[in-house]
């Protein structure tokens, strides 16, 4: 099992990088990684990753994680039957751990269901399988942000629209105080909030 590389990214895809391992130079590994990982792994940056090595009979990828609470989550998902590691990747590409864990708790499949490939049925099956390990998956998400309620999921989906990364929305939606109930009002708040 490969469970960590450092090396050189020396190419970027559009899904993948490849990173030339420093202990072993001429050695480079593609690496599958999710598109909010991806400009801190431009071309020429050292880098060390947390991997998962997915082997089936015709297949061998590398899935690379810069944190680890990502990569926990990720191995969280592809727990669940039928949750395959590239549809992992693309929950991680859209959601931030923070959401990912959010709609578990609050049981919010339409949110889940936003990722490529990712179908009702499935984020159902997601929500079903990890709810009785939310204590455990809550303790994976420690960026120190309040997670945003239940009633944010419309204007987590307006501020991602207007640009900003599901982290950062997130985020902004978290620091917004409660007991402020206008949507209006919360959207403009998380939005100082994002400076």
């Amino acid at each position: 099992m490969i469970r960590r590389l450092a090396g050189q990214v020396v190419a970027a895809e559009r899904q993948t990088v490849v990173v030339e391992l420093g202990a072993v130079p001429g050695l480079c590994l593609e690496v599958w990684v999710s598109d909010p990982q991806r400009p801190e792994l431009a071309v020429g940056v050292t880098v060390t990753l947390i991997t998962y090595l997915y082997v089936r009979a015709e297949d061998l990828s590398l899935f690379g994680f810069l944190a680890e609470e990502d990569y926990r989550i990720f191995m969280q998902l592809i727990r669940v039957n039928g949750v395959g590691p590239r549809a992992a990747l693309g929950m991680l590409s859209v959601l931030s751990p923070a959401a990912l864990v959010q709609a578990i708790v609050h049981n919010e499949p339409k949110v889940i269901a936003q990722a490529p490939g990712v179908g009702p049925r499935t984020a159902k099956k997601i929500i079903l399988e990890l709810g009785d390990r939310v204590a455990d998956l809550a303790s994976l998400v420690d960026d120190g942000a309040a997670l945003p309620v239940e009633k944010d999921a419309d204007m987590l989906a307006a501020l991602t629209q207007m640009g900003f990364s599901d982290a950062e929305a997130s985020k902004a939606l978290g620091q917004v105080p409660e007991d402020v109930e206008d949507e209006g009002e919360r959207l403009r708040l998380a939005l100082q909030n994002l400076g």
